[in-house]
């Protein structure tokens, strides 16, 4: 089993709020979205192709999928997310945003290396090491912190059965960066 960090090619468009001010406010904490939702209207910096995953500006740690991505995607994800609709002020394809509402307390930090402040505060981690047992039947989510269980929202990861079925469907503008392998923690140990 390998882990990857999920990222938006930037070669393929972007999403940003087109009333910031009056929306920011659904991306504040990572929480439940949806009972509050009332579809915010997004427009494209920049007016290239899309993709599949186009970057969303709006807040880190969200997701922009196409239709089609949802739809290749979703009986993986369905019970890690919120699939949130969106009004594409382009009308160029329809988008929906992805809410990760999974975080897992995964972290094996006795092979991981800690990213601290001069303070002594963790804030993340410069090398990932995960305890396999707490990954199944999650194929996207966040991270806890082990210190604080506070979630590192800006960092996405998912499996090798996410990343296998993109590539599968040929599904546009995702990145992929291996951050652990399962073979790596056996070796260290």
């Amino acid at each position: 089993m390998k882990i990857w960090e999920l990222k938006s090619d930037n070669n393929f468009g972007d999403f940003q709020l087109a009333n910031f001010d009056q929306d920011k406010h659904y991306f504040k904490e990572n929480c439940v979205k949806k009972r509050n939702w009332n579809t915010p209207q997004l427009y494209s910096i920049d007016k290239g192709p899309k993709g599949d995953n186009p970057h969303f500006w709006g807040s880190t740690g969200t997701l922009a999928f196409s239709k089609r991505s949802v739809e290749t995607l979703e009986d993986l994800i369905t019970s890690q997310v919120e699939i949130l609709p969106i009004f594409n002020q382009e009308n160029d394809g329809e988008f929906f945003l992805i809410n990760i509402l999974n975080a897992l307390d995964a972290v094996d930090i006795s092979h991981s290396i800690e990213k601290k402040l001069t303070t002594g505060l963790l804030i993340g981690y410069t090398k990932l090491a995960f305890k396999p047992e707490l990954l199944k039947e999650s194929d996207i989510f966040h991270l806890r912190l082990h210190t604080n269980k506070r979630i590192m929202s800006t960092r996405i990861f998912v499996t090798d059965t996410f990343r296998n079925r993109v590539e599968d469907a040929n599904l546009l503008g995702f990145l992929f960066e291996e951050v652990w392998s399962e073979t790596s923690n056996a070796e260290l140990s």
